[in-house]
């Protein structure tokens, strides 16, 4: 998927912080499990 794809370059742009990449991976479950 594009998506996929998208948040590889976000992390790779990041520097690889997974700490963040994670919190914002479980923000996005969250507003998914809300809907």
């Amino acid at each position: 998927m594009d998506c996929a794809l998208y948040i590889n370059e976000m992390v790779n742009g990041i520097g690889g912080h997974f700490k963040e990449v994670s919190f914002v991976v479980a923000v996005l479950f969250n507003h998914l499990a809300l809907f």
